[in-house]
């Protein structure tokens, strides 16, 4: 009677532990559905939409960033800089950039997360101030840096010209693309790290998940 009560019991745990794992899936498939959502808004094919997908991972797994903030950043950037006459090239090159400083900041994978999201809600309305100033001012101070130096100002000057609306989308795309190559060799002296490592082994889990379930598995 108790070996069948045990026997009961391993039957619920494993019956439990599959539909977890099987919510979890469900769960981030939805996820990777809304990202390329999102990429599919500021594309104009088929074509565009699947290299553009490619490139993001690509640029989010060199610079061990979470693929979600990663995409979230392209496209309110995409967008924001598309008005301002700018390629889809160059709204890569500039997530690209931005990635590189997260990098190269040596943050923990959420504060580079929160800091990256803030960026892309501000490029989505072209103008850095308020919360999205002060989370990269704690998160991501070498972007401020380089935005100073953009400005010919003082980093501890950029609060009052934030306020005042001086800090662009513009400022923001010449500040870290003109720095591209200072930002591969600050990069490059970072050493890695286990959550670095961890970041990239959930962003192709997740990217998995989106080939099975939402390409061309289809099985959503």
């Amino acid at each position: 009677g108790f070996m069948g009560t045990l026997n009961s019991l391993q039957g619920l745990l494993m019956g439990g532990m599959f539909s977890i794992a099987t919510l979890g899936i469900i769960k981030t498939a939805d996820e990777m559905q809304n990202l390329n959502s999102q990429i599919k808004l500021v594309t104009k094919s088929e074509e565009e939409y699947l290299g553009i997908r490619q490139k993001v991972r690509e640029i989010a797994d060199a610079n061990f960033n979470d693929v979600k903030a990663t995409t979230g950043l392209y496209a309110n950037s995409a967008r924001a800089l598309a008005n301002l006459g700018k390629s889809q090239a160059e709204a890569l090159d500039f997530t690209n950039a931005v990635s590189l400083a997260m990098r190269a900041g040596g943050r923990s994978a959420g504060e580079q997360a929160s800091a990256i999201l803030q960026l892309g809600q501000a490029m989505g309305s072209n103008v850095v101030q308020g919360d999205e100033f002060r989370s990269l001012a704690e998160n991501a101070p070498i972007l401020l840096e380089l935005v100073a130096k953009r400005l010919g100002v003082l980093p501890g000057q950029l609060k009052a010209l934030a306020a005042d609306g001086k800090i662009t989308g513009e400022v923001m795309f010449d500040a870290l693309t003109q720095n591209i190559n200072i930002l591969e060799d600050m990069a490059k002296k970072m050493p890695l790290t286990m959550a670095q490592a961890f970041t990239v082994a959930k962003n192709r889990y997740k990217s998995y998940v989106d080939d099975m379930m939402n390409q061309t598995g289809g099985m959503s």
